[in-house]
């Protein structure tokens, strides 16, 4: 059987401080393609002169499905794999041949990988979830951002069955490396757009929530989740629901609302129990309220959940230094200053190049007597 063909595709603007590790990490594909859609940088000519194929397109009004249907639509007949990348993103090495070597061309139409969507400072895996934008033929992107892809091959709806998805989460690992300084101004607007175009669909109004609430718009985030809830609560899984929750919790107590908030962190905990998530944020409210006895009471709950879903649910920091830095934290205000040590500890060793960790174990040790710090 010949090779399969791998395609890279991908859209860009005024990337160029990526271009060449993302060109480097890519490479492995037979096609890398790019849409430049209006770069004012460097950006497509050194795609173009490290090999990439690059159309420059302005799209009015711009869209992420729009623009990445375009990029998709350059990949050439011949692709088997088409694997869909941004340029602030890179692959370990090896990914290529992992996706020829295990795709089956008549079972397989999507892949799963690792996603490794944040780091610490260190430079280690901060938020990981399963990703699935490595795909075969008969795909569409859809939605004006947060896009998604749907699977039109044949007519046949968006759903497939679990035996068509090749899993590689232990194979292939993407790294994901955002231009913090970068605006995400456009968002907002656009998942406006999306409620307005497509009022049925409900991840667009969770995503639109979230939104709000990493905008400080905390009421506006309250409101959405209040009316997704009222709207779709007969579609829901308990994973959307709990999410919904966290974010109406977490903004509550941005709002000093403690009441509301606890309340909304227990429901979250509530539709799912298997997750660190809302322990963690409920056990960060009681630490901002004051009330450490309970803060160190949730956070070791959430310490005694073992099992890592991978899912989008999960934040950050749960899985490496937040429970113990909610340890250190409440324990010293509570006044076990030995035990909030052992715990700042803890914590910085997740993560050593974290200066605020490093500064709460040097303040413990500055307050603690010679004689406590010798036991």
């Amino acid at each position: 059987m010949s090779k399969l063909k791998v395609c890279v595709y991908a859209i860009c603007k005024n990337e160029e401080q990526f271009v060449e590790r993302w060109y480097n990490s890519m490479k492995e594909a037979d096609y890398v393609i790019c849409v430049d859609t209006g770069s004012v940088d460097d950006t497509a000519s050194k795609l173009k002169n490290l090999g990439a194929f690059v159309e420059r397109f302005i799209f009015v009004p711009f869209r992420f499905d729009v623009a990445r249907n375009r990029a998709l639509s350059l990949c050439p007949p011949d692709t088997d794999i088409f694997v869909s990348t941004d340029l602030d993103e890179v692959f370990e090495p090896g990914w290529a041949d992992e996706l020829r070597n295990n795709w089956n061309p008549k079972k397989h139409i999507r892949c799963v990988y690792k996603y490794s969507w944040s780091h610490l400072d260190n430079g280690k895996s901060a938020r990981v979830f399963q990703y699935d934008k490595i795909h075969g033929k008969g795909w569409t992107w859809q939605y004006p951002v947060h896009e998604t892809l749907g699977y039109i091959a044949n007519n046949r709806t968006p759903f497939y069955s679990e035996d068509a998805t090749l899993n590689l989460f232990d194979k292939i690992h993407l790294h994901h490396y955002p231009d913090k300084t970068k605006s995400r101004g456009d968002y907002l607007n656009l998942l406006e757009l999306r409620k307005q175009l497509y009022p049925d669909d409900h991840y667009g109004r969770i995503y639109l929530a979230h939104e709000y609430f990493y905008r400080k718009s905390y009421t506006e985030c309250i409101s959405e989740v209040d009316s997704v809830l009222n709207t779709f609560s007969d579609r829901l899984d308990n994973i959307e629901t709990a999410s919904l929750y966290l974010f109406k919790a977490d903004a509550y107590t941005e709002l000093d609302q403690k009441t509301n908030a606890i309340t909304n962190y227990f429901i979250a905990i509530s539709k799912n129990i298997t997750y660190r998530e809302a322990y963690l944020g409920l056990a960060k409210c009681y630490l901002k309220f004051e009330q450490y006895t309970n803060a160190i009471s949730m956070a070791k709950i959430a310490l005694s959940i073992q099992t890592r879903h991978f899912t989008w649910f999960e934040r950050d920091t749960s899985w490496n230094y937040e429970p113990y830095d909610i340890l250190s934290l409440a324990e010293y205000y509570n006044g076990n200053k030995k035990e909030a040590l052992s715990y700042a500890i803890k914590a910085y060793s997740f993560d050593e190049k974290n200066e605020r960790l490093l500064n709460n174990v040097n303040s413990i040790l500055h307050n603690l007597p010679s004689s406590e710090l010798i036991k």
